[in-house]
């Protein structure tokens, strides 16, 4: 009997950002808002993972890979900011508390992740038009990607818990 191993998962994309970006102040400081986001969002699917891991177990282990996917994204942001000439650790708070007072509902849980999902998207898209440095736009690019790519995801899981409650 021949086992193969288990696949593994593909490496992180992690960009070399050294001597590819110039310093620029201004838009390290106009990307901190994403990248505090970043880390917000990422500990909001962890949270939303335990919320629903005995409804729905598949559902939660998604919200745990966007939660890594979001930790990934936060990592990339850090490096993109220090590359730019500033430190990103000075303005870095986190906040979710009162989360579950917002999740008193089924449709509530979805329904923010795609309110940020958006807000996070618009942030990013402000950021693209504020940089012509095309390492900043590629590594900004594939983060609103990512972004962009949940959008159906969260729209189609409030449409199927509309029909749920119907």
């Amino acid at each position: 009997m021949n086992q193969q191993e288990p696949s593994r998962p593909a490496a992180p994309f992690r960009p070399n950002l050294n001597g590819c970006v110039a310093k620029d102040l201004r838009l390290a400081r106009a990307t901190e808002d994403c990248y505090q986001e970043e880390l917000v969002s990422s500990a909001a699917y962890a949270y939303r993972s335990l919320l629903l891991e005995n409804q729905d177990p598949i559902l939660a282990d998604r919200m745990d890979d966007l939660a890594v996917e979001d930790a990934e994204h936060f990592r990339m942001l850090g490096k993109l900011i220090l590359a730019l000439g500033s430190d990103p650790s000075v303005r870095t708070r986190i906040c979710v508390g009162g989360e579950i007072g917002r999740f008193s509902s089924p449709l509530a849980i979805p329904a923010e992740a795609l309110r940020r999902e958006q807000a996070q998207i618009d942030r990013l898209q402000t950021l693209l038009g504020k940089s012509a440095d095309r390492v900043v736009r590629s590594l900004l690019s594939y983060i609103l990607a990512d972004h962009s790519r949940r959008i159906p995801f969260l729209e189609d899981w409030i449409r199927r818990q509309k029909n749920e409650m119907a």
